[in-house]
């Protein structure tokens, strides 16, 4: 139950710092596009830097260079981040793997002995699932971050956009394993197991 439960705790960093990459992408967006005039700008605090600025956002007031450069910079800085949060989910799943091949093959398919209302198998199907989830949005966001630059086109700008906040997956079969698998993992939530086979 450990490593579930460490693996969660993962999967929530990961939205979070997606959430951060929509607002900083929103942010140089607001800080380059010009694209409207607001009589109150917004303000994003994160990790001490003002992401936008009354001369950085919209309209026809005049471009603060250096800030849109350190809001870049963070973008550019991005993918790095995201990819050791997949390496630490990747630790965890061959953790997993490794305790379920000491266990004999009725264990690893038979959810009755730790209570949970799925076997060890069938979880390490899913978050393997979930996993091929995350890599994909991965290399997507390395894609965009590493696209995107000081010059980048307001239209060029809504597309990265909507690429990311739909967060489009590569492969047709990963959406269709999560959505096969997402019940066992409210399950998994739910249950109190007995034992700690993961």
């Amino acid at each position: 139950m450990e490593g579930y439960l460490r693996f969660r705790g993962k999967c929530k960093e990961w939205q979070a710092a997606h959430d951060k990459v929509l607002r900083l992408v929103t942010a140089f967006q607001s800080q380059v596009g010009k694209t409207k005039e607001i009589e109150e700008p917004p303000m994003v605090e994160d990790e001490g830097m003002e992401l936008v600025g009354l001369r950085g956002y919209g309209g026809n007031r005049s471009l603060d260079a250096y800030l849109a450069e350190g809001t870049l910079a963070a973008l550019k800085e991005y993918p790095r981040k995201v990819q050791e949060l997949l390496l630490d989910m990747y630790d965890i799943l061959e953790e997993t793997k490794k305790r379920i091949m000491t266990m004999t093959t009725a264990e690893a398919l038979d959810s009755g002995p730790s209570g949970m209302q799925c076997s060890p198998m069938q979880y390490l199907r899913f978050i393997t699932a979930e996993l091929d989830m995350y890599e994909s949005e991965y290399q997507h966001i390395a894609i965009v971050m590493a696209s995107m630059e000081f010059a980048t086109a307001t239209g060029t700008m809504n597309a990265f956009m909507t690429s990311l906040s739909t967060q489009p997956f590569i492969n047709i079969d990963t959406i269709l394993a999560i959505t096969e698998q997402h019940n066992h993992s409210y399950h998994l939530m739910k249950a109190e197991p007995k034992d700690e086979w993961v």
